[in-house]
């Protein structure tokens, strides 16, 4: 088990040594393609010619040896070598070569591929596939969540799926997701931790959220817009939402629901109602909640020849605006 921080401390430090190398001596290896380096030259032709270079330096080369760097225990060595069509003892080959890479891609085993090739004394090169395994997604757990959003509603926010890929870009993903669920209950102050456990033996990685909730926004002003045919003060007490009441998606739900429950009493079944802007302000610790409201006109529905309930006509009769 290894803990992805002291992975990248590694990694930085390998990547420093080869590179402090590489401007002291030129017979060290140097990379020729990648997997990620073939994704980008189909989408930028423009970028084709440096790596062309690359590998014209050790065009024609006879590739003494074959290594591999970083390669999932559970593929044996052989099912590797039977990936790589460039063989020792041949001349090196740009398209064997790619074919190689795409191989190893293929497998989904593995994240990215890059060759390095080293040039020898008595005028060969030697071959290294260095592979980043690809991670998919384990356990996934949270600690520390209020009890709205609970710690199942932070998992949730995620997005992440058992057995799913794991990529950079959809731990970023998961952490806006998460951190917009905590404001719209009100935490707004909320601070974020994750850790990526990865267990190389499975290739699988636990991820864990930690929140910090700090204190919970309050409204602030409650603001009117559009109208109403009611008084601001109306508006709240209709509503039952006031400054300084505590901020949660509960709360505004209910409020939208009685604001529209009192105009639908007035026959105003086509009243618009919506909170159309939230403002929160850092050193109160409140929100502005604007609400939006379009009385509409008043709609009557009545029969004739018989008696239904103005109840069961409001539910089942389709009541819409017809915009020419």
């Amino acid at each position: 088990m290894r803990v992805k921080g002291a992975l990248v401390t590694m990694v930085a430090v390998l990547a420093w040594v080869s590179t402090a190398a590489v401007a002291d001596a030129l017979a060290l290896a140097s990379p020729l393609f990648s997997s990620a380096q073939e994704s980008s030259q189909a989408q930028n032709p423009e970028s084709q010619p440096t790596a062309l270079f690359k590998i014209n330096s050790y065009q024609g080369l006879i590739v003494r040896s074959i290594k591999f760097a970083g390669i999932d225990r559970k593929i044996p060595r052989d099912r590797l070598d039977s990936f790589v069509v460039q063989k020792v003892g041949q001349p090196l080959s740009r398209d064997l070569i790619r074919q190689s890479i795409q191989a190893i891609y293929d497998t989904g085993r593995v994240a990215d591929v890059q060759v390095q090739a080293e040039r020898t004394p008595d005028g060969q090169v030697d071959l290294t596939f260095v592979v980043a395994p690809n991670y998919f997604v384990g356990d996934v757990r949270a600690e520390g969540a209020p009890d709205r959003p609970s710690e199942a509603q932070i998992v949730n926010a995620s997005k992440f799926q058992l057995g799913e890929s794991f990529t950079p870009e959809k731990m970023n993903r998961a952490l806006k997701s998460i951190q917009q669920l905590l404001e719209e209950n009100g935490y707004h102050r909320a601070t974020l931790f994750h850790q990526e456990t990865e267990h190389p033996e499975t290739q699988q990685i636990d991820i864990l959220f930690r929140v910090r909730p700090g204190s919970p926004a309050h409204v602030g002003r409650v603001i009117v817009a559009g109208n109403p045919g009611f008084s601001q003060s109306e508006i709240q007490e209709i509503a039952g939402i006031d400054p300084g009441d505590r901020v949660s998606p509960d709360r505004v739900t209910r409020a939208l629901q009685r604001l529209r429950k009192k105009y639908q009493k007035q026959n105003r079944l086509l009243a618009q109602v919506s909170v159309a802007e939230r403002t929160y302000h850092p050193k109160t610790n409140s929100v502005d909640c604007t609400f939006q409201i379009d009385p509409g006109p008043i709609v009557d529905i009545g029969v004739e020849g018989f008696r239904i309930a103005r109840g069961v006509l409001k539910k089942n009769v389709p009541i819409y605006i017809r915009i020419q």
